[in-house]
C-alpha cells in the first residue's frame, strides 16, 4: 500500500499544480494575505467612492430644490396665518387655496405647497411666473391656506381689486 501511495503522489507531483504546490508550501502564507490586502483595498474603494460622491451633493435629497421648478413658474415664499392647523395636515407639499383673513377672499386657488426642507415651519407655493406679481401685492398677509384635494391644482391666482384712497384737502 505505502508503495501504490508513493507512486500517486509522485504523479501529482509531476503535474503543473503539483509543482506549484511544492514550490509554494512553504509559502503558504501568500495567498490568505493577497486575499485579505484585495479585500480592503476593494472596501476602501467602496468607501471612498461614497464620501467623494456625497461632497459633490449627489446623494443629499434637497441640494437644490431650484432644480424641480419647472420652467414658466417661481417658488413663492408665504406667510401662513394658520401654521400650527396646516402643520398637522400637510406633509411636505400638496395643493391649496389660498384666502386673506378677517373677511375671506379667496386670492388664488389650486396652488401646490412645499414645505421648506430646511425650516418646517416655512411654506412656498408653486405660482405661474406671470401670476407671481398678484400674490406679491397682495395688502392682507399671512394667507388663511385651505388645503385641497390633490387632483384639483388648477394654478389659478385671482388679482384683486386695488384699494385706492382718496384724500381731498380743503
Amino acid at each position: 500500500m505505502l508503495v501504490r501511495d508513493t507512486a500517486m503522489t509522485q504523479r501529482l507531483r509531476d503535474t503543473t499544480i503539483g509543482k506549484l504546490w511544492i514550490k509554494y508550501q512553504s509559502r503558504a502564507w501568500f495567498i490568505p494575505s493577497i486575499t485579505v490586502g484585495f479585500c480592503l483595498i476593494v472596501a476602501i474603494m467602496v468607501d471612498t467612492h461614497d464620501k467623494t460622491a456625497a461632497a459633490k451633493g449627489f446623494s443629499t435629497p434637497y441640494a437644490g430644490i431650484d432644480t424641480f421648478i419647472p420652467n414658466g413658474y417661481v417658488l413663492l415664499p408665504i406667510d401662513v396665518q394658520n401654521l400650527e392647523s396646516l402643520d398637522s395636515l400637510l406633509g411636505q407639499y400638496g395643493v391649496v387655496d389660498l384666502y386673506t383673513p378677517g373677511d375671506p377672499v379667496a386670492v388664488a386657488k389650486g396652488l401646490k405647497i412645499i414645505r421648506s426642507p430646511k425650516d418646517p415651519s416655512e411654506f412656498s407655493v408653486l405660482v405661474p411666473e406671470s401670476q407671481s406679481a398678484a400674490l406679491v401685492r397682495a395688502e392682507d398677509k399671512p394667507f388663511l391656506v385651505v388645503v385641497q384635494n390633490p387632483s384639483k391644482a388648477a394654478d389659478e391666482v385671482r388679482s384683486l381689486p386695488i384699494q385706492s384712497r382718496i384724500v381731498i384737502e380743503n
